[in-house]
Order: structure tokens, then sequence, then C-alpha cells
């Protein structure tokens, strides 16, 4: 495994930035992780809850939660996400909340009492090398509320061992 992670802050929002290669894994497999992703999602995080609002053909919309310590509010966002799959070549995974406002107020209910986070762009791109796959994972991802700088850290770390997991699941969990 060799990767290279960087995290930034700007204003207390990470943004985080992780490029790695990973021996074993094609981009069919990242393919398969993608397509379950809304149930896959839980499996890997718990505290990480993912629902399925619409499936556009190109696009889906989905709500994402993320269930904090009891001492602070839950987050949540509601996302479109979009992909460009190419097993040959490189495969691009996208999603935003950017924009979303309509959307927002259309699943209000989903939101509830959580404050509402902005995922300003959570981008994946996938690509085939000797052994594996070349991975170039971004998020940038603003929590949102008043949140002490030390849970944002915690935060952006937590996201940059996401590829890590991903992988993790995908080697236990992928059947050919």
């Amino acid at each position: 495994k060799e990767r290279l992670i960087t995290i930034e802050f700007k204003d207390g929002k990470p943004l985080v930035i992780v490029t790695a290669k990973y021996e074993g894994v094609t981009p069919q497999m990242w393919g398969w992780y993608q397509d379950g992703l809304v149930e896959n999602v839980t499996k890997i995080d718990k505290a990480n809850e993912m629902k399925l609002l619409e499936d556009n053909g190109d696009t889906r919309v989905v709500h994402q939660r993320i269930i904090t310590p009891t001492l602070v509010s839950n987050r949540s966002h509601i996302m479109t996400m979009w992909s460009e799959p190419n097993f040959d070549g490189k495969s691009l995974y996208l999603a935003t909340s950017v924009g979303n406002e309509e959307l927002e107020k259309k699943y209000a209910k989903n939101l509830g009492k959580d404050v509402v986070s902005i995922a300003h762009l959570t981008y994946t791109e996938v690509e085939a090398c000797e052994g594996g796959i070349k991975i170039v994972f971004v998020l940038h991802i603003d929590v949102a509320g008043s949140l002490p700088d030390f849970v944002k850290t915690k935060i952006g770390q937590a996201q940059a061992e996401g590829c890590d997991k991903i992988i993790e699941f995908i080697r236990k969990n992928y059947k050919a």
C-alpha cells in the first residue's frame, strides 16, 4: 500500500486529499462498492447512515446522516451523486450538497433537528495500475455548527481513514 494523506483546514473546514495505490483491488471491485454505496456505508461505519431518496438514472439523491457523540448534534446533508465509470481508464465518482436547497426543503423531514452540514465535494478517481488501483480521494465537508477545533480535527482524521476502510470492506466482501 502506498499513500499520501493531506489534511488542510480553512476556517475550520477540513479538506482531505488521499492519493493511494492498493494492490489486489480492481476498478470493477470499486465499482461494485459504489453500486451498493447506500448499504455499504453503514456496514463500514454504524455512525454514518445513508438513505437513497431518488434514483434518476444518471444521478442519485441521498440523505447522509452522521451520528455524533451525545454532546453535539448529529449532522445531515442531502447530496446529489453521479459517476463516470470507465473500468479500462479512469472512473470518477462525485457528490455534492451544494445547490441542493430545493431538495433540502423537499426532504426537510429527513434532516429533522440535525445540523445541516455541507458536502462541498466528494471526489474519487479510480484508475487501474499494475497489480491494483490508484485512487485520488478528495473530501471537503463542512460539518457546520459550532464544534471545538479538536473535534473538527478528529473528523478530518477520520475522513482521511475512509479510503482504507473502503478497501478493507471490498477485500472482505467482494465476490467475483
